[in-house]
């Protein structure tokens, strides 16, 4: 009946690893930082929030490269769904962990969730697409990690001398002198939404998230319709 739950050997794989690199880097900042210091200090754990989801959606967007999907148009479609929803959620006792040690309180953890999750599915609607279009597994996973570094790493490092070029003095990550497509980086977005949550400053509001929301639906949106088109093609062409 939950068929489409199911989650095979390789893909357990994947988060068994992002599960223990994630908790490498709790343990280890704990005791580098929290465990070190002399009574509470609810800012350390703030920060640690901040660091482990922005960590959490760089190794998911590495990792989600790898992740298996199956079966004909529509299966593929609910696997999707359902492996990002499983593989987002499952570092949830993680950051209830970070909550509990560091007594943090009134954090919605679960919208960073939702922009990670939605950086999933517009990843493997790619591959979905790539898969029909009868794109070599080899190169759809090349592919992939080309457009993952380019919107991660490559707009930073734009960004950074964008900044630079502008003599720019940027106070928050939501700062208002970030022209607004750099936000729709999900590491930019989910570090700012991050800091917000935990009392940082901002001078744009959500207006970041929305951005991030409403551009990464439309483009996601746009794959998955592409790659129905391809489908109805080859099974048109097969009959």
């Amino acid at each position: 009946m939950f068929h489409w739950a199911e989650i095979n050997k390789k893909n357990k794989i994947l988060i068994a690893t992002h599960l223990s690199l994630q908790s490498i880097l709790l343990v280890s900042y704990f005791f580098m930082s929290a465990f070190r210091l002399e009574g509470y200090q609810p800012d350390i754990y703030k920060k640690m929030y901040v660091c482990f989801m922005t960590w959490g959606v760089f190794l998911f967007s590495i990792l989600i490269v790898l992740w298996e999907i199956k079966g004909n148009y529509h299966r593929r479609i609910i696997e999707i769904l359902a492996g990002v929803m499983i593989f987002s959620f499952s570092s949830l006792p993680l950051i209830l962990i970070i909550f509990s040690v560091g007594r943090l309180n009134g954090i919605n953890f679960i919208l960073p969730l939702i922009l990670q999750m939605l950086w999933g599915i517009v990843i493997l609607s790619i591959k979905n697409l790539l898969i029909n279009m009868k794109v070599s597994m080899w190169y759809i996973k090349y592919l992939l990690f080309i457009f993952v570094i380019t919107v991660l790493l490559i707009s930073m490092i734009f960004m950074f001398f964008y900044v630079q070029y502008a003599q720019l003095v940027i106070t928050t990550i939501y700062d208002k002198d970030i022209p607004i497509f750099f936000f729709m980086n999900p590491l930019i977005s989910i570090m700012g939404l991050s800091h917000v949550q935990v009392g940082g400053s901002t001078q744009m509001q959500y207006r970041p998230v929305l951005f991030f929301l409403v551009c990464w639906t439309v483009f996601s949106t746009a794959i998955n319709i592409t790659a129905y088109r391809f489908s109805k093609l080859r099974r048109i062409n097969h009959e």
